[in-house]
């Protein structure tokens, strides 16, 4: 998850401010394997700007949000067999679709993090651009006429907050 650094560096620093509140201050300590990752410096050091200076450096190179957008495909039915093919199937004619209007990715397919979640198997397909409307443009394309939906449910999301 490309938010993960975010939400790391969010909780140390919430922690480490709530600790220091009261009389008698706080002392917090960090038990990690990565001491040197970016996030937990800059948690250790309270310094809000050079994380935030890293972290849009790094989505900017990558056209993650703010600098990009994503459209997440999720499929998922009983069948896991059927998913799984609907999946490439999908994810293929959407590779044979793109185009040279700026940059547009797809990502996958790859099974979702939560693979199986109450009896249906899940895929899913990332796909990474300039603009949200490039990407739905191309999603509507590749659907006209696309049959390999058939069991298989499939659900959109623009820029998603997660991808579980």
């Amino acid at each position: 998850d490309f938010r993960a650094e975010e939400r790391t560096f969010q909780l140390l620093t919430q922690v480490a401010g709530r600790a220091g509140r009261g009389e008698l201050g706080g002392e917090v300590v960090i038990q990690t394997y990565s001491p040197e990752a970016y996030p937990i410096q800059c948690a250790r050091e309270y310094d809000f700007s050079k994380f935030f200076e890293e972290e849009a450096r790094k989505r900017r190179e990558l056209h993650y949000p703010p600098f990009g957008r994503l459209l997440n495909l999720l499929l998922r039915g009983r069948d896991q067999a059927r998913v799984e093919g609907a999946a490439g199937e999908l994810a293929q004619a959407l590779r044979e679709n793109l185009t040279g209007d700026g940059f547009l990715q797809v990502l996958g397919p790859a099974p979702a993090p939560l693979s199986r979640l109450k009896g249906e198997y899940r895929w899913q397909i990332l796909l990474k651009g300039e603009k949200a409307g490039q990407l739905q443009d191309l999603v509507r394309n590749c659907l006209k006429g696309f049959k390999g939906l058939k069991g298989v449910k499939l659900s959109l999301d623009v820029d998603p907050v997660e991808v579980l």
